[in-house]
């Protein structure tokens, strides 16, 4: 009954404290290590008290909040908190977390900082959290008991019962849940007291007897053998009695603590729960160190001063002392006497542990070796995933020699066959693993191997033997594996010293386990050559646009003319496919080139060239010399590629991706050529232009992972960066011009952008060109330092078919005209711990607790009118004000927002909705010839946010309530005055046919019981004229005003352009005429003003404009 009990109260929770109570699954979390009070951790895993996120993440490093530690306190205590509802007596408590807050509080558990504040969001701090557990345990039930200081009594007290063992925080320092977890369990572990008196002063006097002073507590004691099950030994001294834990009690003698030792050999702790094994874990060492030298055991632990240095009289006795490598006994029951059979190697990590005597009795030795990854498969018979299992995974060696077979991540009933550690999200093909492996292969460890690459600039052989890279030290393992041998002794290793490079792999101690031979050579001179071009202006040169490989620099190369290696490198008449002015892109591929003279001379790169590379086109591997083997970007994208892909396909050659993977991302090769260098991840749509790639990679295992992919495109890529990307909020109307530096006028608008590259920036700037309507663009800053907004590339939205990854775009956007359509922004479900979550993005996935940037950009759409009628009023600008929104009940947040990188970069709030139980009537959506328009509460708030409409034409409103059963009525009042009577007018009618009048709408919905809810929508009459373009020219002309583009014939053709035209407005016209001629403009019904650069600025509207256009 207790965990139906406890999964009750958990499903209550776990929306509001995700990570903290949703259930998690198996018993162990990717992300918590033994440095990260694993123990802990996992049992309380267990029993239910605190669990991991559905993503098998516990999060350790999150603080914890009083709220969630008020969700902590009652799963702990097994409190039935339904029963508890909406009885705490704080007001700032939010509903989720309100029956932990009121059954804590009403068990004497919690208090608030007054009668009415909790501070729930605030960090629970080390003595708060103490004080909580310690009254659990039976301490400070009277007043008395806190003394002068509350915090120096309860840090006193719970010092004394080993309350803070583990934990690492100081008093009034914020825990976080990895410390909660340890203290959690220490109190589990400790004795639970009674009342027993006051210890304090009796004063006797007539009729009276006060005690003053602290109260006195015993230990709870019982004979009940359940009482025994954490601490057995209690029972031999105490009269029989054993003395009661709090584990065993809340529990029932379900939680079971016993001694053990863990696969090392090393002295530990098993936990199990009602019957089910937790894990085991091993104790603290006494002393521990890595060596950097072979030496017996002997000498590392007694002769040899520069390790342990310690005295024989410091080891158990003779017969009590034990060793092991990697689980395996060397001996047992030994003595000193043994220590000098057992040779101990460079690279062994050795832990001692001390017995009650405080001598050593055991040896643990962790020996790591390397395994590199050759395959992961997870399409499993079912032979396997009747075991649990859902990847098989095989190990090999650099050399690709296997070193045991297949491995499992679960395999219920024979561990023997599981790959301990692994991590389906870093396990990929191709990793490279530190693993320790006992005699009968199984792995008792494993984590990905560090890498560093570079230059070994120096090698140490002898008995400290270690590599030296780009200045760091980096000692050996006394057994090294090598991509050419397996087992190389530390001091037998070939290197080739300042000249190749190599790939280093070190395991968690930072010593070398492996040596990949083949790592990542030089590159710096090599180039993509794009093309080449001919240059006769004066002489004749040729030149070859070449991108750097390791930068992405472009270089442009003059070639000799004549030479033979660019004849062997281009072809025997290269020079005569190449034209003046235009770029031979048939020459492209990869190119080294060598200053020859006054010139350069080129050599084909390929294979060939570099055992350390291996080159892909998309038709195999390029090798050979001269230009028929000119490895070029060839290969067509099988997919689209995404940031977090772990492998691509180019034609028919399949290499991987790592964090480590540059990306050379060429587009419109020429005059106009843009390079953009990414390393790590990016994102390309395979069917933009002309897309073309090509990959450099190394050999790892019997994979191909691409150190380098080049990526052309003759048009720009679909996909921008996030540093060029900007925030268009709100249609400039300030326009402003100025001279360019041809001396010609330009319009320009004073724009608000917000940037989304990160840094929080938002700058008002000068946009070239007409008004931009909301949206995002990519900006540039063109040669008069004036920005130049373009949508032409786009950024990339968010319509993953999956889970949330680390995407680069936006969720929620929608354009409404030059406006937002406000209905069309994601629902923001929740912030836990600075992370954002947003649920159904495009009704097709979650983006789950992604983190805000360090400088999100946090804003709000909304105007003080629509504030005032939502129900969080306040302006939204930082994180804090957004979660306090999101958690206003009976109300959801809807906004924009972007992403880059795994972090939320900007969030724009556009509205709020009430989600109020339809218990009133409401108006969810008021359409104006069916075109969605904001409604007002009261009919001046609608006058002074008016739609202009022309005077006399015919509108039709239409309502949406939010029941079947509800109605809408329609009422307007015509040349609106503000004590001016109601019209009794339905949904359509005929605008009000004077100009500068209001017509206000009010709309009424009436629901089921009676009750009516009204808003009102206002439009303002103008007259409205046509906008009419003349051509009378010999060519046609393309004519765009605001954002209406129409093509008017030549000849006396006629086009009305627009017809909404407002006196009084400015109109920009743009011309674009066939042949780009010249032609004469001229208006009727208004001014008009060249601006110099094919725009046209139409004002002083008296009537319907025509413009005309002559040759």
């Amino acid at each position: 009954m207790r965990n139906l009990k406890r999964a009750l109260s958990l499903a209550l929770a776990s929306v509001m404290v995700m990570g903290l109570m949703v259930v998690g699954t198996g018993a162990s979390y990717v992300d918590v290590s033994s440095e990260q009070n694993q123990e802990a951790i996992e049992v309380l895993q267990a029993v239910g008290v605190m669990t991991g996120d559905e993503n098998g993440n516990f999060n350790p490093d999150a603080n914890v909040t009083r709220n969630e530690m008020a969700v902590v306190m009652s799963n702990l205590l097994d409190y039935t908190v339904s029963s508890y509802k909406g009885t705490a007596p704080f007001s700032d408590v939010p509903s989720w977390a309100e029956p932990y807050v009121a059954a804590c509080y009403t068990n004497g558990i919690i208090a608030g900082y007054d009668a009415k504040t909790f501070g729930g969001n605030d960090s629970v701090t080390t003595g708060q959290a103490a004080l909580m557990l310690m009254k659990a345990l039976g301490y400070f039930q009277y007043q008395s008991d806190f003394g002068d200081d509350w915090l120096v009594e309860t840090t006193r007290q719970g010092s004394q019962i080993g309350l803070f063992d583990d934990v690492d925080t100081g008093a009034t320092q914020a825990l976080t849940r990895n410390d909660v977890a340890q203290m959690v369990l220490n109190a589990l572990e400790a004795n639970m007291v009674q009342y027993t008196g006051n210890g304090g002063t009796t004063i006797k006097g007539d009729g009276y007897e006060i005690t003053t002073g602290k109260a006195t507590y015993e230990d709870r004691t019982s004979t009940n053998n359940k009482y025994g099950k954490i601490d057995n030994e209690s029972r031999d001294r105490n009269d029989g009695k054993y003395v009661i834990q709090l584990g065993e009690d809340l529990y029932d003698g379900d939680l079971e603590k016993d001694a053990d030792a863990d696969d090392f050999g090393r002295p530990g702790t098993t936990w199990s729960y009602e019957g089910d094994e937790i894990g085991t874990y091993a104790d603290n060492a006494d002393d521990s160190m890595v060596i950097n030298k072979t030496l017996s055991a002997q000498a590392i632990l007694v002769t040899d001063s520069d390790y342990f240095d310690y005295n024989r009289k410091d080891l158990a006795d003779d017969g009590d002392l034990n060793l092991y490598i990697n689980g395996d006994a060397e001996f047992e029951n030994g003595d000193y006497a043994d220590l000098s059979s057992v040779t101990l190697k460079a690279g062994d990590q050795v832990e001692l542990f001390e017995n009650d005597d405080k001598k050593v009795e055991t040896i643990a030795i962790i020996r790591y070796s390397l395994a590199s990854i050759k395959e992961v498969e997870d399409s499993l018979s079912s032979t396997y995933t009747n075991k649990g299992a859902t990847y098989a995974i095989t190990l090999e060696t650099l050399s690709e020699s296997g070193i045991g077979g297949t491995y499992y991540d679960v395999y219920d009933g024979d561990s023997t066959k599981e790959l301990t550690g692994f991590n389906a999200d870093t396990y990929t093909e191709g990793t490279v693993l530190a693993v320790a492996v006992n005699d009968a292969e199984t792995i008792l460890d494993s984590a990905v191997a560090e890498s560093v690459s570079g230059t070994i600039s120096n090698y140490n052989s002898g008995s400290k033997a270690k590599v030296t890279i780009d200045g760091a030290d980096f000692p050996l393992h006394a057994l090294v594996d090598t991509s050419n041998n397996t087992n190389v002794a530390m001091g037998s290793l070939t290197l080739d010293l300042n000249d190749s490079e190599y790939t280093v792999y070190l395991d968690k101690n930072g010593y070398v386990v492996g040596i990949d031979e083949s790592g990542a050579a030089k590159i710096e001179d090599v180039y993509y050559v794009t093309g080449i071009v001919k240059d006769d202006s004066r002489y004749t040169n040729y030149y070859a646009q070449a991108v750097s490989l390791y930068d992405g620099t472009v270089t442009d190369f003059k070639l000799n003319s004549s030479s033979s290696e660019n004849t062997a490198a281009f072809g025997a008449s290269w020079t005569s496919s190449v034209s003046a002015g235009s770029l031979a892109t048939t020459l492209s591929g990869l190119y080294t080139f060598e200053k020859d003279g006054s010139g350069y001379n080129a050599e084909v790169y390929n294979t060939s060239n570099d055992s350390t590379y291996y080159v892909f086109d998309g038709t195999g591997m390029v090798s050979g010399t001269g230009s028929a083997n000119a490895a070029k970007a060839a290969g067509a994208l099988a997919n689209d590629l995404a940031r977090d892909d772990g492998n691509m396909t180019i034609g028919s050659d399949k290499v991987y991706l790592n964090d480590n993977t540059n990306y050379v991302k060429i587009e419109t090769p020429g005059s106009e050529i843009d390079v953009d260098f990414v390393t790590g991840g990016t994102s390309v749509d395979k069917a933009t232009g002309t897309l073309k790639a090509l990959a450099i990679a190394t050999k790892s295992s019997n994979n191909y992972v691409a150190s380098y992919v080049v990526l052309v495109n003759t048009v720009a890529f679909a996909n921008a960066s996030s540093d060029d990307v900007v925030f268009v909020h709100e249609r400039s109307n300030n326009r402003t011009s100025y001279t360019d530096g041809d001396d010609k006028n330009q319009t320009a608008y004073m724009t608000e952008l917000y940037f989304m590259d990160g840094s929080g920036n938002v700058e008002t700037v000068m946009v070239k060109g007409s008004a931009k309507a909301v949206g995002f663009y990519t900006w540039e800053i063109n040669d008069d330092g004036v920005y130049e907004l373009s949508n032409g590339k786009t950024y990339n939205a968010l319509t993953l078919a999956a889970d949330y990854k680390d995407e680069t775009g936006h969720a929620g956007f929608t354009a409404s005209g030059n406006d937002i359509d406000l209905t069309a922004g994601v629902t923001l479900d929740s912030i836990y711990n600075n992370g954002l979550t947003v649920k159904n993005v495009y009704s097709t996935h979650d983006a789950d607790d992604v983190a805000f940037a360090e400088n999100v950009i946090i804003a709000d759409d909304r105007s003080k009118a629509v504030r005032d009628n939502d129900p969080y009023t306040s302006a939204i600008t930082n994180a804090s004000q957004l979660k306090s929104a999101i958690d206003k009940a009976n109300s959801d947040v809807q906004a924009i927002v972007y992403y880059d990188d795994e972090e939320v970069i900007m969030v724009y709030v556009t509205s709020m909705t009430n989600t109020t139980p339809d218990d009133t009537a409401e108006i969810t959506d008021v359409k104006l010839d069916g075109v969605s328009v904001q409604t007002y509460a009261t009919a001046e708030k609608a006058v002074e946010n008016a739609i202009v409409k022309k005077a006399g034409v015919s509108v039709t409103f239409t309502a949406t309530v939010d029941d079947a059963d509800d109605t809408a009525a329609y009422s307007v009042m015509q040349d609106y005055e503000a004590a001016k009577t109601e019209d009794g007018t339905g949904a359509t009618f005929t605008v009000t046919a004077t100009a500068g009048k209001y017509d206000v709408v009010k709309i009424t919905a009436t629901a089921t019981d009676g009750t009516e809810k009204s808003v009102f929508v206002a439009i303002k009459t103008e007259n409205l004229y046509k906008i009419t373009v003349d051509n009378n020219s010999s060519a046609d002309v393309r004519v765009t005003i605001d954002d209406v583009s129409k093509t008017v014939a030549k000849s006396s053709g006629q086009e009305d352009v627009i017809d909404n035209a407002v006196s009084g407005n400015s109109y920009v016209l743009t011309l674009k005429v066939s042949g780009n001629a010249t032609k004469t403009v001229a208006a009727s019904g208004a001014n008009i003003w060249d601006n110099g650069d094919g725009t046209y600025e139409i004002s002083d509207i008296t009537g319907d404009v025509t413009v005309t256009v002559t040759d």
